[in-house]
C-alpha cells in the first residue's frame, strides 16, 4: 500500500532490493545526500512514473529500475558513471533519455524492452556500451553517438527497427567500434 517514499537529508545509501515490487508507488523523493542505490532497489514499482537521481550517486546498480512499467521520466545525475545492467530493462513508458556527463559505461540490457524509448543523447564521456543494451526498443528513431566512444559491443540495437539516424561524433575511429547490430 506503500505509495510516496520522502527521504529526509543526511541519508547516504538504500539497500538492495528495498522497495522492489511496490506496485502502488509512484513517488519518490531522493536527498541531495544519497550516495548509493542498492541492486533493484525499485525494481518492479510498476506506478512508480517519475524519479530524479541526485548528483552524488555515481553508479546506478542492476536492475535499480527494471519493470517500472510506468516510469515516463527520469533525470540521471551529472555525476553517475556507470549504468549498470539492466537498470531501465521494460520500462516501457520511457520516451527519452540524455546520459550524464560523466557516464562511461553502459550495462547489458540497461534499456532493453523500453518500448515507448524514441530518442537517446549521448553526453561525451561514454566509452563503452555493453551487449542488448537497447534491445527490441521498438520505437527508437534517434541515436547520437559522441566522439569518447570506443566500443559497441553486438547486438545494441537488435530488434529496434525504427531507427532512422544514428549519429557518429567526427573523432570516432570505426576501424574501433563493432556495430553488428541486425537493425
Amino acid at each position: 500500500n506503500l505509495v510516496n517514499v520522502e527521504f529526509e537529508e543526511g541519508v547516504e545509501s538504500i539497500g538492495d532490493n528495498a522497495f522492489q515490487y511496490c506496485i502502488k508507488l509512484k513517488e519518490v523523493v531522493l536527498p541531495s545526500t544519497i550516495t548509493t542505490m542498492g541492486d533493484s532497489v525499485f525494481s518492479g514499482c510498476s506506478s512508480l512514473v517519475s524519479v530524479v537521481i541526485p548528483d552524488r550517486v555515481k553508479e546506478l546498480k542492476s536492475s535499480t529500475f527494471a519493470k517500472c512499467t510506468a516510469l515516463e521520466s527520469i533525470t540521471i545525475g551529472g555525476d553517475v558513471e556507470t549504468l549498470a545492467d539492466s537498470v531501465f530493462y521494460n520500462c516501457q513508458k520511457l520516451k527519452k533519455i540524455e546520459m550524464p556527463i560523466k557516464l562511461s559505461t553502459l550495462g547489458t540490457l540497461c534499456f532493453s524492452y523500453c518500448k515507448s524509448l524514441e530518442t537517446i543523447t549521448f553526453s561525451e564521456g561514454i566509452t563503452y556500451i555493453s551487449d542488448y543494451a537497447f534491445m527490441n526498443c521498438e520505437s527508437l528513431k534517434e541515436i547520437t553517438l559522441p566522439n569518447t566512444l570506443t566500443f559497441i559491443d553486438s547486438s545494441v540495437f537488435i530488434n529496434s527497427r525504427k531507427i532512422t539516424k544514428v549519429t557518429f561524433g567526427k573523432s570516432i575511429d570505426m576501424n574501433i567500434i563493432l556495430l553488428q547490430n541486425h537493425l
